[in-house]
């Protein structure tokens, strides 16, 4: 949790220097481009100087700024985006599906290089661009309109809920494999919305309480 709460208030506090890096679509490619360089870079460093492991790269977060330069190079050019694969509907799915799938079975590294980062931004760029640009039962529909909504609440409050579920049930109570991990998924997800929703609905009642009282001082 305090790694994750660390993360993000380091971002909030770097967002100045990303805006200024992303000015223009063209500057914010090539900004990408160079973080994924100094990402790998990173990684093979703190691999060195820390004894070695994948979690060991995030004792740096220049490790993960190529995902955030992915959403912003994505914001900038998501006219453009959804222009050209709402013409290719169909094919971008394809290729999306064909992409999952080589996916599952791409090494941890190729030639001693860790290339997880790499596989994680041709899986997860091309699902984003097709869920802004397609229309989809699947990608937009009251379920994930609903979650879109409160996604703020959730990002911030999913870490705190998972840990809860590992302190109590744990992760594994269903036995090592995709059971547990579909479960977990399943209790997180419905313990931040019950958590966020209990939240708005004590910070209404906490704001429509303090409103009377000022009613009934004036």
């Amino acid at each position: 949790v305090a790694w994750t709460i660390g993360v993000i208030f380091l971002f909030y506090m770097l967002f100045p220097f990303f805006v200024f890096l992303c000015e223009t679509g063209k500057k914010s490619i090539a900004v990408l481009v160079i973080s994924i360089l100094l990402s790998l870079f990173s990684r093979e460093y703190f691999y060195e100087a820390y004894g070695g492991g994948v979690l060991q790269t995030r004792n740096s977060f220049i490790y993960l700024a190529p995902y955030f330069l992915g959403g912003a190079v994505t914001y900038l050019y998501r006219e453009q985006i959804a222009g050209r694969i709402g013409k290719y509907r169909w094919q971008t799915l394809a290729a999306c599906v064909a992409i999952t799938v080589l996916y599952c079975f791409l090494p941890g590294t190729i030639c001693g290089i860790g290339i997880q980062l790499f596989s994680n931004l041709l899986l997860f760029l091309p699902w984003l661009w097709y869920a802004i640009s397609v229309r989809s039962a699947v990608l937009s529909n009251g379920v994930a309109r609903f979650l879109s909504g409160i996604s703020m609440e959730l990002y911030l409050a999913q870490m705190l809920i998972f840990r809860l579920v590992e302190k109590t049930i744990g992760k594994y109570f269903a036995g090592k494999g995709i059971v547990s991990w579909l479960l977990v998924c399943v209790i997180v997800i419905l313990g931040d919305i019950a958590f966020v929703e209990c939240y708005k609905t004590a910070k209404s009642l906490a704001v429509k309480a303090y409103g009377n009282r000022k009613m009934t001082e004036g």
